[in-house]
């Protein structure tokens, strides 16, 4: 089952979603999302201290790393 984050507007401008909106919207954990950016390259921004994310990134990385159900990426 692939997951992304349904459309809508971002919560904070130009800077996108917030880690606590994108693990809600793919249904993960934050720890799950921080584990992505570290290790399997989950496009985010550091915007001063809290990650951000670009809604169109997050849906192209998910469907070209095969996510699936479990939050796991399916890649070694």
């Amino acid at each position: 089952m692939r997951m992304s984050i349904p459309d809508c507007e971002p919560e904070s401008g130009d800077w996108g979603y917030s880690l606590g909106k994108v693990a809600t919207g793919l249904g993960v954990a934050t720890d799950n999302l921080h584990r992505w950016i570290d290790s399997k390259g989950l496009p985010a921004h550091d915007v001063g201290h809290p990650w951000k994310f670009k809604l169109y990134e997050v849906n192209a990385w998910v469907r070209s790393s095969n996510a699936d159900a479990s939050g796991e990426t399916g890649k070694a």
